[in-house]
């Protein structure tokens, strides 16, 4: 299930290029990423201590700043004090507050964003972006395979002119990020769609309590995916109508595209809720029939065997037909034995041939 854009982005004009920096080169294994942007060109930054942002802020008109949460915690005063990042979003990081929401905090904004990774199960990860006058502060829980920093990077130099200024460098990097990180949601739903396929063909071929824990399990990601969504949509529903972020930098398109989405994913979610549910209702339907075809075969096999059982019990009695000619005087038959169990033959076959006649065998 893939998603397409409705909306072009800006082409970049190469009319006029501004001179390269002279930077260091990214080392792939910091956990710590600063990128220097100016109008027509994006320069990664090698960091490799904290410190060194406070420096490069300076020397720079807008910088983005992508970091783990590993880094952040052990910076948390450089952040607040070097960077003047108000208190509450430190409280925030340092809680690992999980919840996606929108807050204004004086010339700051700070977004909470969750992001599913279905590797062995689902999963979500929490996205923090900081955005001020010219720093935007991405913060991820995990490593890149998380946001896609290369595709970002690459949308974000397709699209610089030289009519884009600071602030809408900041509107365009938090739509991308966000963008990302609701594409993410789309592989997570492809899955779950298999899983429905799968458990739909294996419900009714062998149910088990195999299958009932893997209904379940889809249960739990199904919660998780609901727990995630509707927070997000509050946030989008914000960032479309109530933040001017967007709105002067003619990108409220783009947030509604992924508005839209986003709803097309609640659509989606209930339906899949609704659809778990039919399959608890199958599993019990095809637990319940197989427990009734288990009954039947056993009825009919008690139904057959009762008449012989009789027959058995009755002669087994061991009445002493010398006493009395009234105490089974057909155990003394010649042929008694032989026709006693030609007997039970019958009524075998005789019970036999009625239940298939009457299609109880089917």
């Amino acid at each position: 299930m893939r998603r397409s854009k409705r909306f072009k982005l800006y082409k970049p004009d190469n009319s006029k290029k501004e001179p390269k920096l002279d930077l260091p080169k990214s080392n792939p294994d910091n956990k710590i990423k600063l990128y220097a942007l100016q109008k027509t060109s994006v320069e990664e930054i090698a960091i490799s201590d904290f410190k060194q942002v406070s420096v490069y802020l300076s020397k720079f008109e807008y910088v983005w700043l992508d970091m783990q949460i590993t880094t952040i915690n052990g910076n948390l005063d450089l952040l607040k004090n070097d960077l003047k990042i108000h208190e509450l979003i430190i409280e925030d990081i340092q809680n690992n507050q999980r919840r996606p929401k929108l807050e204004q905090y004086d010339n700051q904004k700070f977004i909470t964003l969750e992001l599913l990774a279905n590797n062995d199960y689902l999963n979500a990860k929490t996205v923090y972006l900081i955005l001020t006058k010219n720093l935007i502060i991405s913060i991820r829980q995990n490593n890149d395979t998380d946001i896609n920093l290369t595709t970002l990077i690459s949308k974000l130099k397709a699209s610089l002119t030289d009519n884009n200024d600071a602030a809408w460098l900041v509107a365009y990097i938090s739509y991308l990020i966000i963008d990302n990180i609701i594409d993410n949601y789309f592989p997570v739903i492809e899955k779950l769609s298999e899983s429905f396929e799968y458990l739909e063909d294996n419900i009714i071929k062998s149910p088990n309590n195999e299958i009932l824990a893997q209904i379940h399990n889809l249960k739990q990601d199904l919660l998780l995916l609901r727990r995630t969504i509707w927070p997000m949509r509050e946030v989008l529903s914000q960032l479309q109508h109530d933040s001017s972020i967007f709105k002067d930098h003619n990108l409220s398109l783009y947030i509604r595209d992924c508005y839209d989405h986003i709803l097309n994913l609640m659509d989606i979610t209930e339906t899949y809720r609704e659809l778990v549910s039919d399959l608890t209702n199958m599993y019990l339907s095809s637990v319940s029939n197989r427990m009734n075809e288990i009954m039947k075969v056993l009825t009919i096999i008690s139904t057959i065997f009762i008449p012989p059982s009789f027959i058995a019990a009755l002669y087994g009695m061991n009445f002493n037909s010398q006493r009395s000619p009234f105490n089974m005087p057909e155990t003394n038959w010649y042929f008694g034995y032989p026709l006693c169990l030609f007997l039970m033959l019958t009524m075998v076959l005789s019970i036999y041939a009625y239940i298939k006649k009457n299609g109880w065998l089917r």
